[in-house]
């Protein structure tokens, strides 16, 4: 029984972010097991924070781009999301390699899509976009066309972006 509480007291300091910092003695004896604590101190852990990669001139422009663009309209920023740059990157590279501007790919439907670079696909969109020279060029088009303007404003959390040879595609996810 005694171990048991034990194990329940821990476990509370654990889901309380209490941290028990000391030497514990367990001695047995013809009596009970006696525990001695000795050194106490509670310690708070800091709450963690979410960490961005470094990320390149051009994909904080994008962000900063969109993102005051959203902030106009009332609506909260997207965050980067890893897995959607993969998919961005993917699309922007199969355009190039085929010479065409195309919301199609290798895969049967955008959620495969999304899926094989490690995304989910919870209600997503994606804009694309060929020959412009770069990021600014790009968002202004896509604000300037109002299907890629509302995937921009659209009810997502997150977003990725890619180019290659003046192929762009832009992914978000709700």
């Amino acid at each position: 029984m005694f171990f048991k509480n034990l194990l329940v007291l821990l476990a509370a300091l654990y889901a309380t972010n209490v941290v028990l910092a000391g030497v514990v003695y367990i001695t047995k004896t013809q009596a009970p097991v006696f525990v001695q604590v000795t050194k106490v101190r509670t310690v708070y852990a800091p709450k963690p924070t979410p960490v961005q990669p470094p990320i390149d001139p051009n994909t904080s422009l994008m962000f900063s781009l969109v993102n005051n663009l959203r902030a106009q309209n009332g609506l909260s920023p997207f965050y980067l999301d890893n897995s959607l740059m993969g998919v961005s990157q993917a699309q922007a590279t199969y355009m190039a390699s085929i010479g065409q501007m195309t919301h199609d790919s290798p895969y049967p439907d955008l959620q495969s899509r999304f899926a094989a670079s490690g995304a989910t696909c919870n209600g997503c969109a994606e804009n694309v976009a060929w020959g412009l020279n770069d990021v600014q060029s790009a968002f202004n088009a896509w604000v300037n066309s109002p299907e890629h303007l509302a995937n921009m404003l659209g009810n997502y959390r997150s977003m990725g972006w890619a180019v290659v040879n003046k192929y762009w595609a832009q992914d978000f996810n709700a």
